[in-house]
């Protein structure tokens, strides 16, 4: 009985070990775009549209911070995928740039809390590939819209 207990402390104690030794920093949640009345009305619907992708996307990350949804759903990542059509959409780089900068950290935070779960055995094989994937997504929106801003 002794054996067992011990077994279960370490256990314990090793699971608390791995989630704070390998737990990267808290990204920011994504900001909202202005919506000004002298636009036009395509861009104030496509700044509407990224907003309301920015708003599923924080939405998203505080179900998963409060262990209501696992990060490697498929809601989570059909948001970003929501939000970079949004971001194509309004094609407009010097107003994206920034939301697009966050969003890359927020899914580089999800990509490394997935390498953890996936590693201690409470994440499937398939939703670490798929958090994999949009992480690799999201660098790429992110080197579209810098090449943009570049005029290349």
């Amino acid at each position: 009985m002794r054996s067992i207990f011990v077994v279960i402390l370490v256990v314990g104690c090793w699971t608390n070990a791995l989630r704070g030794q390998d737990a990267p920093p808290e990204p920011r949640a994504l900001q909202p775009l202005i919506v000004l009345q002298t636009d036009a009305p395509l861009v104030q619907l496509q700044k509407e549209k990224l907003n309301a992708a920015v708003s599923e996307l924080n939405a998203m990350q505080q179900r998963i911070r409060a262990g209501k949804a696992s990060i490697g759903e498929g809601d989570f990542c059909e948001a970003g995928r929501r939000f970079k059509d949004a971001v194509l959409d309004l094609n407009d780089a010097k107003l994206t740039i920034k939301t697009v900068s966050d969003y890359v950290d927020m899914m580089h935070h999800a990509y490394k809390q997935a390498d953890v779960q996936y590693k201690a055995g409470r994440l499937l094989p398939d939703n670490m590939f798929r958090v994999r994937y949009y992480h690799l997504d999201a660098q790429i929106l992110q080197l579209r819209e810098k090449k943009k801003l570049e005029g290349k």
